[in-house]
């Protein structure tokens, strides 16, 4: 979020996190925002705020991020908040120009070496701006986010149709105003060139369950870290076998679950195979004690093994490790397999 004053580009926060940590949608986005808002409350009184941006209604164009607004209002010392959309086509702003700063950093930094963890590029966007403000950075965790669609469930955040009747399209809204003085409604505008704003009442269903913004508890959007693909997990757990990414940043990136063992039994999870074998959890998050029967313990089993060539019609490189029983393959392509008999089953699909 870059902030901007009478003589230019003010204060600039990067909100930071990586997927697995949370995603990119309205609630992640509408937490950077109340953690924003809240800053500015507490260094302000009766603060006036405009936000511009883009349209991407999955984003910051519904009414999640709308309720995150009447939320802070309720709870903060601000007087209004007011989001204006820009047109589509000439969205080019003064956040894209700190993202051409950090991307010029970011490069001139690949040339002396690779950037192996998330919390490089946090230092690299702490000190990409060579003049006026460093730009600051907020990192952000799974416990961070907030569930806006929850609160938006828990205060029966709804509306259709505004004041002159005409049924409310967010995804045609230019300007969005709201109030201190007037939580029970919004203002908007389709168009910058409107003369007046149209109002919309907020209509909240009366049930037992009902909370009002004042009163409501923000509920976390997650409870644990988030788990990546099962292809990227396996290219990573790859890239640390054949030493691309050095042995120092392995807990990282140990520390990563991945969807297949989250959702396979115990006795297929294959973690156990990555990583040091002294940590407690796996890559999934099971305690390793769990997979003693797993991957890892079936290839303990047959130590004896003689390396043999394999024809591979991907012609990608390589090996094969092979017992009397079973035999245990790796390739470029398919990652690890193993074959017992006739029968061959990838863990690495």
């Amino acid at each position: 979020m870059c902030d901007l004053n009478k003589t230019g580009q003010g204060q600039v926060v990067c909100f930071m996190w990586h997927e697995g940590q949370g995603r990119r949608g309205s609630n992640e986005i509408g937490s950077c925002l109340l953690k924003y808002l809240e800053y500015k409350a507490s260094a302000q009184e009766n603060v006036e705020v405009v936000f511009y941006s883009d349209n991407c209604a999955g984003q910051q164009k519904n009414k999640f991020i709308l309720a995150a607004y009447f939320y802070a209002l309720s709870k903060y010392n601000i007087k209004s908040i007011t989001h204006k959309y820009l047109i589509t086509g000439h969205t080019q702003n003064e956040g894209d120009n700190v993202h051409s700063v950090i991307e010029k950093h970011v490069k001139r930094a690949l040339k002396s070496g690779p950037i192996y963890t998330p919390d490089q590029y946090v230092s690299l966007v702490q000190t990409a701006k060579k003049t006026g403000l460093p730009y600051k950075v907020q990192e952000m965790s799974y416990a961070d986010f907030v569930d806006l669609k929850k609160l938006s469930e828990q205060t029966s955040f709804n509306f259709k149709k505004d004041s002159s009747g005409e049924v409310v399209k967010l995804a045609n809204a230019a300007i969005i105003r709201i109030e201190k003085e007037n939580l029970d409604k919004f203002l908007y505008k389709t168009s910058y060139s409107e003369p007046e704003y149209r109002v919309v009442e907020i209509k909240q269903r009366t049930t037992r369950t009902n909370q009002t913004f004042d009163n409501v508890k923000l509920e976390p959007a997650y409870r644990d870290i988030l788990p990546i693909s099962k292809k990227k997990y396996d290219g990573l757990m790859f890239l640390l076998r054949m030493n691309t990414i050095k042995k120092c940043y392995s807990p990282f990136y140990n520390s990563l679950k991945n969807i297949f063992c989250m959702n396979s039994p115990v006795e297929s999870c294959q973690c156990s195979l990555y990583g040091n074998d002294s940590e407690k959890y796996a890559g999934c998050g099971r305690p390793r004690e769990q997979l003693t029967n797993g991957f890892l313990a079936r290839k303990k089993e047959f130590p004896a093994c003689v390396l043999a060539p394999h024809k591979n019609n991907s012609k990608q490189k390589s090996s094969v490790v092979s017992t009397t029983l079973k035999v245990y393959v790796h390739t470029e392509l398919y990652g690890d397999m193993i074959l017992c008999g006739t029968e061959s089953r990838s863990f690495l699909e």
